[in-house]
């Protein structure tokens, strides 16, 4: 993953994408969990996890076409995607 990929960046536009999307993405289209390319995604995205299990939004588009949340904190749509990653 790039640099702009290890965020919890919603929601996705064409040039930055979250790792909560990514690691989703490849879920979806069929990669074992314990391949190696899914345990890098979760360990990017772990490190967004908060102790009450929920993920936090860390970045988000300057002028977004709707309300994602608040930057810095717990996030549904994150973790939304988060848990149907797993």
């Amino acid at each position: 993953m790039v640099d702009v990929m290890l965020e919890t960046f919603y929601p996705s536009d064409p040039i930055k994408v979250g790792v909560q999307n990514i690691v989703y993405a490849l879920r979806v289209l069929g990669c074992p969990g314990e391949s190696e390319a899914m345990q890098a995604g979760y360990e990017v995205l772990n490190r967004h996890r908060l102790d009450n299990g929920r993920y936090r939004l860390t970045a988000s588009k300057s002028v977004p076409a709707f309300k994602a949340g608040k930057v810095g904190e717990e996030n549904k749509w994150i973790t939304l995607y988060a848990y149907m990653a797993q």
